[in-house]
């Protein structure tokens, strides 16, 4: 073998491997956006569901928003997202504003898991306070 023929070969095995390499870049990429999609769609559902409750007058704020489907998010970053879209579309807030105030930097999915767990959050203002001290106390642990 000459050299020619060596560095035609060794250039070829490098290409294959680039190759390699840019497609599992390429699967990781795609995973991310479909990822962020099907967050998107989640997020969205929710947020289409709430108005529908809305706009039936069945339900609104806490009430209106477990029964959307908000439970069903993954996180509470999405949680977050479905409750200023729904802000912003001009619909009544999820969360009041006295308690959303109090929720900044607190995980909402676990707050709306607890006041599901709890039916009388929903009607007393005692239980959702003790519910949003409970999750200081263990965000702070």
């Amino acid at each position: 073998m000459t050299n020619t023929e060596i560095l035609l070969g060794l250039l070829s095995v490098l290409t294959y491997f680039a190759g390699v390499q840019r497609g599992k870049r390429y699967r990781a990429e795609d995973r991310a956006r479909h990822e962020a999609e099907r967050s998107e769609a989640r997020v969205r559902g929710v947020v289409d569901r709430y108005r529908a409750l809305w706009v039936s007058r069945e339900s609104s704020s806490l009430k209106g928003v477990l029964k959307s489907g908000v439970l069903s998010l993954q996180s509470g970053e999405e949680v977050r997202e479905a409750c200023r879209l729904i802000r912003t579309e001009g619909l009544p807030p999820a969360v009041p504003d006295a308690y959303m105030a109090q929720l900044e930097g607190l995980d909402l999915l676990e707050f709306f898991g607890r006041i599901s767990a709890r039916r009388d959050a929903l009607t007393s203002p005692d239980v959702l306070t003790r519910i949003i001290q409970e999750l200081r106390e263990g965000a702070a642990a």
